[in-house]
């Protein structure tokens, strides 16, 4: 099983899923956020594709950006909303679009930041394991996809805000898709993993709306 990705671009892969998810734990305003989750799955892509033909590793770009769209699509709902309504003490104002529930203290943000590297570093140190556990996979598959899982399981323990939430469990399903491209390759898999993506992306819109709506009420 081969992937069709040059080689010399599975590295700056491994970066682009690195800088994404430390974005998302540093960024407050959603409209950044979502656009880091789009641009994560770029990187998200170019490792699956080290694995999968490009068809089908196309597929988990297009889903994932299609979930991000429909993501960013709700909140700019719900600030057009806004506009028309009485401002709600949760919101920002601006371009950042709606706030998220992290710490905004310069202390919240070192945690943050140092919770993060630590991952990050528990990572690249957990690889050998990885590689021993699923024979053939990349190293740079396996180095983005512990990052991945790690960091958005660090995303869920720090808030129950429902894009957060939403967008810490794409981000471990994408680090668990990176390595389940090396153990199957069906094109069934492909749009199995791009159905769960975005019904995960219908699911967040479901639980912004009904936050909203109990903000309202």
């Amino acid at each position: 099983m081969t992937g069709f990705t040059i080689d010399y671009l599975a590295i700056p892969g491994v970066f682009l899923v690195l800088a994404t998810s430390m974005g998302l734990l540093m960024v407050q305003g959603s409209v950044w956020s979502v656009a880091l989750l789009a641009t994560q799955y770029v990187g998200v892509f170019v490792l699956v594709s080290l694995s999968w033909r490009f068809p089908m590793a196309f597929s988990t770009l297009v889903a994932g950006w299609i979930s991000a769209f429909i993501i960013g699509f709700a909140i700019y709902s719900l600030l057009r909303e806004n506009t028309t309504t009485d401002e709600s003490p949760s919101r920002e104002k601006g371009s950042a679009g709606i706030s998220f529930a992290y710490g905004t203290t310069v202390s919240a943000r070192i945690f943050r930041l140092l919770a993060g590297i630590l991952i990050a570093l528990g990572a690249f140190s957990a690889t050998p394991i990885i590689v021993a556990l699923v024979p053939g996979i990349p190293l740079e598959s396996a180095i983005g996809a512990l990052v991945l899982v790690g960091l958005g399981l660090l995303q869920l323990g720090l808030t129950s805000h429902p894009i957060r939430v939403i967008i810490g469990l794409l981000t471990i399903i994408s680090g668990f898709e990176v390595i389940y491209a090396v153990v199957e390759e069906p094109a069934l898999v492909a749009g199995l993993l791009a159905g769960v993506t975005m019904g995960l992306a219908l699911l967040g819109v479901y639980l912004i709306f009904q936050s909203s709506l109990e903000e309202a009420g």
